[in-house]
């Protein structure tokens, strides 16, 4: 009776450690985000929000939800990013974070919002890039280095090729 108790002591124990160490890929990614969010200039500021941060559901899919105004052509786009946590293969660099997937592994929805508010039909499209949206900081190598020992802990081993700034 002793090892059964045991047992299921550990199985849970695993469990929530599995459990947090998910939400840290979240909670590292949305930190980062949320300290570069503060340094777009005000015009920017005002044409790019969040609108749901980085999550991770029960089906271990990563998505970010974000939008932006264009003033030129008065329009809003949405776009919904979603992707398993065990199809990304890489993190990289260049103008934007992005996690590199295994082929066709990012779903994306796009939907366009005119001045009167009507929204246009969702568009969707799958590539293996998620774009992450995470821009402005400059030498954040630690940053790269963070996210990629927190998917370690939570069982996913990604990599990194390019880290430009």
């Amino acid at each position: 009776m002793k090892h059964i108790f045991i047992s299921v002591l550990l199985l849970v124990t695993l469990f929530l450690n599995a459990q947090n160490n998910l939400e840290n890929i979240s909670k590292a990614l949305n930190s980062q985000l949320k300290k570069e969010l503060k340094k777009y200039p005000r015009n920017e500021q005002d044409s790019f929000q969040v609108l749901d941060f980085f999550k991770i559901d029960s089906m271990k899919n990563l998505s970010l939800r974000v939008k932006w105004y264009n003033p030129y052509i008065k329009q809003y786009t949405v776009t919904l990013s979603e992707v398993p946590l065990e199809k990304i293969t890489t993190i990289g660099k260049d103008i934007n974070v992005v996690f590199f997937t295994e082929e066709n592994s990012v779903k994306t929805t796009t939907t366009q919002i005119q001045a009167n508010g009507k929204a246009s039909t969702p568009e969707i499209i799958y590539s293996n890039m998620f774009f992450t949206e995470i821009n402005k900081e400059q030498q954040n190598r630690r940053f790269r280095d963070k996210i990629i020992k927190i998917f370690k802990k939570a069982g996913y081993e990604i990599s990194f090729e390019i880290w430009y700034d």
